[in-house]
């Protein structure tokens, strides 16, 4: 069974105080993990460097993510892009 993954870049909004903090949540059919810890600069940052960023950044659990993509040459949605592994190959290669 097949799962493509999402980065999804996001702004963070605390209730009931409204304080905002930047990052992306990263998610397949399965399951969610999420950062917190972006500027909001890093919201804009070109799709493939916002997928080095996590790829630098990333947890244990979204690292789970990573792999999949990795090992199977997966693509990937970051944002409304999809990007195919020949484009994010030499970014997964380094993880």
């Amino acid at each position: 069974m097949s799962s493509r993954v999402a980065i999804l870049p996001t702004i963070f909004e605390d209730y009931p105080s409204g304080e905002k903090s930047y990052g992306f949540r990263i998610y397949d059919d399965y399951g969610v993990d999420y950062s917190n810890l972006w500027n909001r600069g890093d919201l804009d940052l070109e799709p493939l460097e916002i997928l080095r960023k996590v790829v630098e950044e990333a947890s244990e659990s979204t690292g789970g993510f990573l792999d999949f993509v990795r090992e199977g040459e997966h693509g990937i949605y970051i944002g409304d892009e999809w990007l195919l592994w020949e484009e994010i190959k030499e970014v997964m290669e380094n993880y």
